[in-house]
């Protein structure tokens, strides 16, 4: 036998008794078979599963606060089955997946969600008892102006001597934050989380928490438009003494255009150095294309209404009443016009502007996805006063202003093929 190979046969020799001594020594090492659970340990352990929190609700929802739809689980991680049954029926709908469709209740409701998990001959039952929420919005209101977040999920909107209503879940469910004021506009950075309203005779309200909490900024006065850039930290406001604008979310301003009356509606580029801007009352569409510093008559319009800007402040969009839709483009400054000439309210557009969806007061709400050469109507005919929507204008939230019979906010997340009432 050679060397090489008699060293090599004693050094695995070597490895193998000392692999051995160490498992002898430390009989602890020794491997053993997987244990078994019986039918009966594997319902009880899914089952302290589920009671920890395993009902699959919503982010935004607890068992204290049930407003969007949700899946209940149907198998457990050990192995067993999960049945689901409701009291009272008519609330929750539970599908053969375990997805649950929520009907809201008229009113705050308590449901007993029973789950029976099963294994075999073992099986073991317990009650959920969830609260359903009834409606989060007031049946009636005078709505003044809504925001979304670039992806559609947060949504805020303000009303005539009323809070400000903020969702987390595309308009599912709503929670009231601030006082009673008389609320003009509402904007939010594409996250959702800078939000800034505008009071009239009153301050600027800001909130960097997505709505929970609001500081009053800058002074008093009759504040009406306001814009807020993707990020949140420039925001541009209008009241009756000019334009003033901060670039810290808010906690500073200072005038940028003074004496040139109030702004009813305004939209800023992403950056927000491009600005268009309807005056209180109608006439011109005004444009600024260095933060608000300067303002160029653009398009002459009786009751010019509503305005969009695309995120790179090339292109603009905007509504009159008794006009077609306008369309422009910052490089030319000139303007075209598209669709149908009606009481135009409002305008949204997404982020290349693209994709638009306009409202009429007594008509329908209309979308275009091809820069406004074609439309679709779509939604009931009423009294529409305004629009915002996400960044690809695929979810959308359009506003009735009536304090006595129609007061609501519509949602679409198809791009506006089918609206819901929100509740």
């Amino acid at each position: 036998m050679k060397l090489g190979k008699a060293l090599g046969i004693m050094a695995i020799s070597l490895c193998l008794c000392t692999v051995l001594f160490s498992l002898s020594a430390c009989g602890n090492l020794a491997i053993s078979p997987e244990t078994t659970l019986s039918d009966t340990e594997v319902v009880a352990a899914d089952m302290a599963a589920l009671k920890s929190g395993g009902l699959g609700l919503a982010d935004s929802d607890t068992v204290d606060w049930v407003a969007s739809d949700f899946s209940l689980p149907i198998s457990g991680s050990k192995g067993s089955t999960i049945s689901w049954t409701v009291s009272p029926n008519g609330i929750l709908t539970i599908g053969l997946g375990g997805g649950v469709v929520i009907s809201r209740p008229t009113s705050d409701t308590s449901v007993t969600l029973t789950g029976t998990v099963a294994k075999g001959s073992a099986s073991e039952s317990a009650n959920f008892i969830i609260k359903v929420k009834g409606p989060t919005l007031p049946a009636t209101a005078v709505w003044r102006s809504v925001c979304t977040s670039a992806d559609g999920k947060k949504v805020a909107a303000v009303m005539y001597n009323g809070p400000i209503y903020v969702s987390a879940d595309g308009g599912a469910s709503w929670k009231s934050y601030e006082t009673a004021r008389n609320w003009q506009k509402i904007a939010s950075s594409d996250d959702g989380h800078t939000l800034a309203a505008t009071a009239y005779d009153d301050y600027i309200y800001v909130s960097t928490d997505a709505g929970t909490t609001w500081t009053p900024k800058a002074s008093s006065s009759t504040w009406t438009g306001i814009a807020v850039s993707s990020d949140g930290k420039s925001i541009v406001a209008s009241s009756g003494s000019g334009v003033y604008a901060s670039s810290d979310s808010g906690d500073t301003w200072q005038v940028r255009f003074s004496n040139f009356g109030s702004f009813f509606s305004l939209a800023a580029s992403a950056d927000a150095k491009t600005i268009l801007g309807v005056r209180v009352g109608g006439s011109y569409v005004y444009v600024s294309t260095d933060g608000g510093f300067s303002w160029t008559t653009s398009i002459y319009r009786s009751y010019a209404s509503g305005v969009a800007v695309s995120d790179d402040g090339s292109a603009f969009a905007a509504t009159a009443a008794y006009s077609k839709i306008l369309i422009g483009a910052k490089n030319a400054m000139t303007w075209s016009e598209v669709g149908d000439s009606t009481t135009w309210t409002g305008i949204t557009a997404s982020s290349d502007l693209k994709k638009l969806t306009a409202v009429a007061s007594g008509g329908q709400i209309y979308s275009s996805s091809d820069s406004g050469a074609t439309w679709t109507a779509s939604g009931p005919s009423a009294n529409w006063s305004g629009i915002a929507g996400n960044s690809d204008a695929s979810v959308l939230y359009a506003y009735v202003p009536n304090s006595t019979s129609d007061g609501l906010i519509y949602a679409s997340k198809d791009s506006g093929a089918s609206w819901t009432a929100l509740q």
